[in-house]
């Protein structure tokens, strides 16, 4: 095989998993996330100072940072994922408790 038939055959193997590809879909994820944080934490700050009920968006935000980094538990099985992982679910549900408690007035 000359060196043109190797390099063919390497970019059809790699369509899937081509780095150069997964690196910007990484970026593009990352960046989607911060601005979605961004807008998250403005509306946070806006209906607070309102005077207005913000726990459903802390659960938002939980769930994220929980499932995010119990999928990266998983992946690689370091502590600082699970306990980043349970840090989030604590957060989802405990804001999602009190967000349930003030919209039935208990």
């Amino acid at each position: 095989m000359n060196k043109d038939n190797i390099l063919e055959k390497a970019k059809k193997e790699n369509l899937i998993n081509d780095e150069a590809k997964n690196n910007k879909s990484k970026i593009g994820k990352q960046w989607g996330l911060a601005a979605a944080n961004i807008i998250i934490f403005a509306i946070i700050i806006i209906n607070y100072m309102n005077s207005k009920d913000i726990s459903h968006l802390f659960a938002i935000c939980g769930a994220y940072v929980g499932f995010e980094h119990m999928g990266k538990y998983f992946a690689n099985k370091e502590k600082t994922d699970l306990l980043a992982s349970l840090g989030g679910m604590l957060i989802l549900v405990g804001s999602s408790v009190l967000w349930l408690a003030n919209l039935w007035n208990f």
